[in-house]
């Protein structure tokens, strides 16, 4: 990644507090379905008064890069992300290195409310279906 946009990445999470919420634009397929290259994100603050729930789309940073994946496996103090479209999880997180939550996926004129019942059921639907597609179980056990 160009310096230049490592900057404004950085500067962008710095603001969140600040701002609330900021918009990125999906860069990968990792999320496929649900989000596809250049869709856009709208993105809300984490902070700990917010419970995280499986089925949250959350953006986090692991070394360089950030990662915007789902929570399949949560507990009091570490979750287990997963991109939708992949069969291996990510390394645990603990709650902290969450940044933001996904409030909104914008598809062309299209706009999906993340926090809606009918998204907050079918979020929960694809970390379990998410689970069962796991190469190796003990990884999103270690959540628990």
């Amino acid at each position: 990644m160009q310096a230049s946009a490592t900057a404004a990445i950085d500067l962008t999470i710095q603001s969140l507090p600040y701002l609330g919420n900021a918009r990125f634009r999906v860069v990968s397929n990792s999320m496929s379905p649900l989000l596809r290259l250049n869709d856009w994100v709208r993105l809300q603050l984490y902070t700990p008064t917010v419970a995280l729930k499986i089925g949250d789309i959350v953006l986090f940073r692991r070394d360089d890069n950030l990662v915007i994946h789902r929570i399949i496996a949560i507990s009091t103090n570490r979750l287990v992300t997963k991109g939708d479209r992949y069969r291996s999880v990510d390394a645990p997180l603990c709650h902290d290195q969450v940044l933001a939550v996904v409030s909104q996926v914008v598809k062309g004129k299209i706009e999906i409310n993340m926090h809606s019942i009918a998204m907050r059921q079918l979020s929960g639907l694809m970390a379990l279906l998410s689970r069962l597609t796991v190469k190796d179980k003990r990884l999103y056990r270690l959540a628990k």
